[in-house]
């Protein structure tokens, strides 16, 4: 509403009543992109009424508070083209985050970070390298990226970016099909900055990688090192339930159950359990607890209705899951009444929710 009410008084060409408005906005408002744009409107109403330097602070304020907004980027336009001074790392910062939307100041971008890292010493000269690196990288200049985030790794060890310019460098390889320096790359940073949260996504990563490639041995060795080395890692359910199938599909039969049988053993409540049940099951596998149901058992007794224990009931009764049986198969309606729909379905729904 203060916004309109700023509006209308633009149109009466009160510009101080405007700006009072735009003011009392920023009090309150608490998104960063609103802020700016907010900021950049009211540079707009103070250059309408003549006021240039309060309109080219208003307008810095936007690009050094808020570089990400797009408003910053409209602000950061206005102080070139009014030939304000602007530092060249925020305009490449600015220039960068506005790549996404407007393609072409990635180029402005790349232009800018040159600018400043040619000017002498500077003290931001890590971000700006690796800035300019994803600037490059977004416009399809995969070589240029590549040299610059490895100056960056070379020049500057010790930056706080430098773990995320590797981390960017094996994406990029990955993505452009040199997937072994990916996985080099991706293990190097796993190596060199294990306290970084990074490093147990690179080891992912590297595993996926190699997973997908059909390398199932050494994605299963990738997997068990993130594993054993990152056991804090928030998916790390999922990364002992990914090395039981690489090892499984590497013909490696008893590692993939020692994997399963750690996931179930660490993470008893984990998505992955009743999947993890049904495979030791189907591999024959028994709990060590010599007097507990077997897994397919507790499939039964624990989830019925769920996918993995209707797939024990099929081999139980000698069906196959093919696709010929799932498509001329006709599905039966289940006989349930009421109470049974409401005490089977509606749950499920409800957990879903």
């Amino acid at each position: 509403l203060r916004e309109r009410v700023a509006d209308a008084y633009l149109s009466l060409e009160d510009h101080d009543a405007a700006i009072a408005e735009y003011d009392a906005i920023l009090e309150s408002a608490q998104i960063g992109d609103y802020q700016a744009k907010i900021e950049y409107l009211a540079g707009q109403a103070l250059a309408a009424a003549g006021q240039t330097d309060a309109a080219f602070a208003r307008y810095q304020r936007a690009i050094e508070d808020y570089p990400q907004a797009e408003y910053a980027y409209f602000a950061l336009v206005e102080l070139v083209y009014g030939g304000a001074a602007v530092d060249e790392f925020q305009r490449g910062l600015i220039d960068y985050y506005a790549g996404a939307k407007y393609p072409d100041a990635y180029g402005a971008s790349i232009r800018a970070f040159d600018r400043y890292l040619s000017s002498g010493p500077a003290e931001r000269i890590p971000e700006a390298l690796y800035y300019r690196a994803l600037a490059q990288l977004a416009i399809g200049q995969t070589q240029e990226s590549m040299t610059t985030f490895e100056q960056l790794i070379a020049e500057h060890s010790d930056s706080e970016v430098v773990v995320q310019a590797w981390y960017e460098k094996a994406a990029a390889q990955a993505q452009e099909g040199d997937t072994d320096a990916a996985v080099e790359s991706y293990a190097e940073l796993a190596s060199q900055f294990p306290d970084s949260d990074l490093a147990p996504e690179a080891l992912w990563q590297a595993a996926r990688t190699r997973q997908a490639e059909g390398a199932y041995a050494e994605a299963a060795g990738l997997y068990e090192t993130l594993a054993r080395d990152f056991s804090g890692y928030e998916d790390a359910d999922a990364v002992l339930w990914y090395a039981g199938l690489a090892r499984y599909r590497a013909d490696e039969v008893e590692e993939a159950l020692v994997n399963w049988q750690a996931l179930l053993d660490n993470y008893p409540d984990s998505i992955y359990g009743p999947k993890t049940r049904y495979w030791l099951g189907k591999l024959g596998a028994a709990p060590e607890d010599a007097n507990a149901m077997g897994y397919w058992e507790q499939l039964l007794d624990e989830i019925p209705h769920t996918y993995y224990a209707l797939r024990v009931q099929d081999i139980d009764a000698g069906q196959s899951l093919t696709i010929t049986r799932l498509i001329t198969t006709p599905v039966e309606s289940p006989a349930w009444d009421g109470a049974q729909f409401q005490a089977e379905v509606l749950p499920w729904l409800s957990g879903w929710s």
